[in-house]
C-alpha cells in the first residue's frame, strides 16, 4: 500500500497525522532518519558511525554502499561480531547518553517486539537476515546473522531459534523457515483479493 509513497509526500502529510496504536513502520524509521539528519546537520551514515558504531566498537559496521532506499530502515552492513557487540550493549547499556537511549527503546519498544520479558527484532535485506533478542531477566542476549534473504517466515524462525537459545534449549529445534503454511495461505488470499479488486480485504490482511 506504500508503493510510490515518498518521504516528501510523507513529510507533507505529517502535520495532519493523528496518533493511533503504535505499530512498527519502516517508513516511520525512514522519516526518523530524515529528522535526525535535519536536527543534527550530519549525514545519516556519519551519524550512525559517530553515535553508535564507534562507541560500541562495531569496527566493521557501515551503511551499505548498494543501499538504494531512504536511510533509516535497514541498509547497515555488519559482521556477526558487530551484531554481538550491539546485543551486548542492549543487555548491558553503557552509562552514557547512548546507553540511556537504548534503555528508553526497551522501555517503549516501538522498534522492538516485546513478549514474555524478551525484546527482539529481526529482519532481512540484500540477501541477509539478522535477529537480536535480549532477555534482561535471564541476563542473556542472542545475535544471529545468516546469508539467507529475509521473509516473514524466516524472521519467525530466527526469533524462535533465539528464544530456544535464551532458555538453554537446542536452537536446531526451531521449526523450518520454509514450513509456515499459514503465511502461504495468507499470501494466496491477498493475491486473490487483489485480483478481485477487493482493496479493503487486501488492507485488512496486510495490516494483520
Amino acid at each position: 500500500p506504500w508503493a510510490g509513497y515518498t518521504l516528501t509526500r510523507a513529510e507533507q502529510d505529517l502535520p495532519t497525522a493523528t496518533r493511533g496504536q503504535p505499530r512498527y513502520s519502516n517508513l516511520g524509521f525512514q522519516l526518523l532518519a530524515l529528522i535526525l539528519r535535519r536536527a543534527t546537520g550530519v549525514a545519516y551514515p556519519e551519524l550512525l558511525r559517530e553515535r553508535l558504531f564507534e562507541p560500541l566498537a562495531m569496527t566493521d559496521a557501515r551503511m551499505s554502499t548498494g543501499w538504494t532506499q531512504p536511510w533509516g530502515a535497514g541498509g547497515v552492513a555488519a559482521t556477526i561480531t558487530d551484531v554481538a557487540r550491539y546485543a551486548h550493549a542492549c543487555l548491558f547499556p553503557p552509562a552514557t547518553d547512548l546507553g540511556a537511549a537504548i534503555r528508553l527503546t526497551h522501555a517503549e519498544p516501538l522498534a522492538w517486539t516485546a513478549r514474555d520479558g524478551v525484546v527482539e527484532h529481526s529482519g532481512g535485506t540484500a540477501g541477509f537476515s539478522a535477529c537480536v533478542s535480549v532477555d534482561h531477566g535471564r541476563g542473556r542476549a542472542v545475535a544471529i546473522l545468516t546469508d539467507q534473504p529475509g521473509s516473514p517466515s524466516r524472521s519467525a524462525w530466527l526469533k524462535q531459534a533465539a528464544r530456544l537459545t535464551l532458555t538453554g534449549a537446542d536452537p536446531h529445534a526451531a521449526a523450518s523457515a520454509e514450513s509456515w503454511p499459514a503465511w502461504r495461505e495468507t499470501a494466496v488470499e491477498v493475491a486473490q483479493s487483489l485480483v478481485a479488486g477487493d482493496v479493503d480485504a487486501v488492507r485488512r490482511r496486510l495490516a494483520d
